[in-house]
This record gives structure tokens, sequence and C-alpha cells, in this order.
């Protein structure tokens, strides 16, 4: 399927959001299928095969790939990775999907990604070249569409994100030590009620469940989450 004008060589990119139970999902489709319908491996990257058939991966969510929170599908001239699958298990990066996106004058190219990050070996088996105008169509179309749906836990969550590094004097237990290789992040919870920020890898891993008051303004959520400490975890401070 190719759109009105365009050059029959050049694919057509669609992208949409939704939620989806306890997750948000980022939905590709490339010529009207699917993209991880397209890309359903029946061997491992070791060249084994799957015992169950094909193998299945989940969508990520909006913030992996959708501007404001993330650049990774925005083309440039030195190529860059995207995750444009999750692994079955829900988890990114175990046995995740991977391509390369970079900008050819004006196209758009998603590759095989030559060294997919981490474990996961695996990528797309297709190239597929879009024209840049409706590439960048598309990526705008998807970030309205979660608009659409997004509540006020993920919309806060994007905003910590955004201020994460007022988060360094944060205290759970010990201080987050940026120099140490602690890292924080910040993430809606899983229904969307409240929001988790994550310290690690200080004990492995720190959660620390921050709800939203209907009675409190944004700046009040973000200075309470900035006041908590390990007597006030999983309460309004």
């Amino acid at each position: 399927m190719t759109a009105p004008g365009a050059d029959p060589r050049t694919n057509v990119l669609f992208i949409d959001s939704r939620p989806n139970g306890t997750r948000a999902e980022t939905l590709i489709s490339v010529d009207g299928v699917d993209l991880l319908e397209l890309q359903r491996p029946t061997h491992r990257p070791d060249g084994s095969l799957y015992p169950y058939g094909p193998f299945v991966y989940l969508p990520p969510d909006p913030v992996d790939l959708l501007p404001p929170d993330s650049a990774n599908l925005l083309p440039t001239s030195e190529p860059h990775r995207a995750m444009v699958g999750i692994c079955g298990c829900g988890h990114a990066g175990c046995g995740s999907l991977w391509l390369q996106v970079r900008r050819d004058r004006d196209q758009v190219i998603w590759e095989p990604s030559r060294e997919p990050p981490g474990g996961s070996r695996s990528t797309i088996d297709t190239s597929y070249r879009f024209e840049l105008l409706a590439y960048l169509d598309a990526v705008d179309a998807g970030q309205r569409s979660v608009a659409t749906w997004e509540e006020r836990p993920r919309l806060l969550a994007r905003e910590l994100r955004h201020r994460r590094d007022s988060l360094d004097g944060l205290t759970v237990g010990s201080s987050v030590d940026r120099t140490a290789g602690d890292v924080v992040t910040v993430q809606a919870s899983p229904a969307f009620e409240n929001i988790i920020v994550v310290v690690s890898p200080w004990a492995d891993r720190m959660e620390i469940h921050l709800s939203v008051p209907d009675d409190r303004s944004d700046d009040e959520v973000i200075r309470g989450l900035q006041r908590l400490d390990p007597d006030v975890v999983g309460r309004w401070p």
C-alpha cells in the first residue's frame, strides 16, 4: 500500500498508542501491517528453533519511543538504535527487538541493527525506507495519540523525569550517589494510579511508590517526592 504521490520505492508508516490493561503500547504499522507481525522469528539468535512456534514481541511503552520522552525514532544522519518490541515476558532488554534508524537526505531508513545491546541479539530482518516528511508526520501522530488516553500519573511521571536532576539529594536510606552508578528513573505504576521512583543499583533496586492525591497540585506532588525519606516511603510526606 503506497500513499498517493509517494515514491513507490518507499514504505508507509503509521504509529498509534493505547493503554492495554496495566501496560501502555506503541503500535507501529508498515504498509498497513503490524511491524511485530512482520517480525516473528522462528529461530533464536543462537540459531536454535523456538520450541513453541514463532517468537511474539510486545509493543513497547510510548515513553521509550516517542517525543517528548524519547528521541529514539527521530532520524539523524548518524545511525542509532531503537527498541521496537519487548520480550513476551514483559521485560525490556530480555529478547527485545531492535532496529537501526538513520536519515539519508529526504528519506528515513530502518534497517537491521548491527549490534543490538545487552544480551539480546534480535533485530529486524528487513529494511524499510520512508519519505522524511511522511515519517515525521507519523511520529507526530503517534505522539498526539498518547494525549487521548494518558492520565495524570503518567503526565506527572514525565514532568518528574524532566526534573530528575533535582533528585540527586533524594534519601532512601542511603544517599543517591550518581558517581557510584546509582540511577534514578521515574515511571507511572502498572495500573497508572501512582508514580514509582526506581533507584538502582542501590541495594540492587529500590522502589518508592508515590500516590497522586486529587487535592495536591503537580508542584506539590513533585516537592513531596523530593522530601521523601524511609519513614514516609509509600505515603504522602
